[in-house]
């Protein structure tokens, strides 16, 4: 069971995901060319610093995604050895962690990810990139 977010937590949560939202709509409404970094802070009503604080690029707004981290809880549990799962699994599951840690937002499911990328290629790179 997860601990509740504390407010702060919530209101960067928040954040992503009101930056995220207002990337997407600029893209389906214009293409990925009108979704400009002030285009998305200016709808989203947040400053230019602010955006850059949770994301690093356009495509990451409108993908959704976040550089990725390795979060101190998988850490701990990679370096467990009394906890008696295998090293393997253990990797497995810190592999999983750094993974899940790029998708903060609820993002648009994988049908709607297939269909963006396909409409625009150049966002393939950046999906690969992280």
């Amino acid at each position: 069971m997860q601990p509740q977010m504390g407010l702060r937590e919530r209101q960067r949560r928040e954040t992503l995901k009101l930056l995220h939202e207002a990337a997407l709509k600029l893209v389906s409404d214009g293409g990925l060319t009108s979704a400009t970094v002030d285009a998305i802070t200016e709808r989203a009503g947040v400053s230019r610093r602010t955006f850059f604080n949770y994301y690093d690029s356009k495509e990451d707004a409108v993908l959704g995604t976040t550089a990725p981290s390795v979060p101190d809880s998988a850490i701990s549990e990679f370096f467990d050895d009394a906890s008696g799962v295998d090293q393997f699994t253990r990797t497995l599951r810190l592999i999983s962690a750094v993974i899940q840690s790029t998708r903060e937002v609820d993002r648009v499911d994988a049908t709607e990810l297939r269909e963006l990328l396909d409409r625009f290629p150049e966002l393939r790179a950046r999906v690969q990139q992280h």
